[in-house]
């Protein structure tokens, strides 16, 4: 046990076929780098290419569904749809009237439009 040095812990003797104590070298670690960060983006784009289909088909039932209400609204003359050269609706226009006894007729009216992002943008 002479073989420490001053500021040095004591160094364990080994054998001098260096009897099954496993080293990494350089390569072995980069690999494993390599490895780890290939497994670990693969793992991360499955998870946000399914959670973009998710949200994509959620998206496209929503705007259905709001499609309709708004259709089934104009139908029954609650609010008039703006819509542009292909039919898509583009705005939207609510006509409030309100009675009150007999001496007061109110109303008003409020616009909506849409505002569609550009998709290059």
């Amino acid at each position: 046990m002479w073989n420490e040095s001053f500021f040095g812990a004591p160094q364990l003797k080994r054998d001098p076929l260096d009897g099954g104590i496993a080293t990494f070298g350089l390569m072995e670690t980069l690999f494993g780098f390599v490895a780890g960060s290939v497994v670990t983006w693969l793992v991360t784009w499955f998870y946000y290419k399914r959670a973009g289909d998710e949200l994509r088909t959620e998206s496209s039932r929503l705007r259905h569904l709001n499609t309709l209400i708004l259709r089934a609204m104009e139908e029954r003359g609650l609010a008039k749809l703006a819509r542009d050269s292909a039919g898509e609706i583009t705005g939207l226009r609510f006509e409030l009237k309100a009675e009150s006894g007999v001496y007061a007729i109110s109303g008003a009216d409020a616009d909506l439009a849409v505002k569609r992002r550009d998709p290059a943008v």
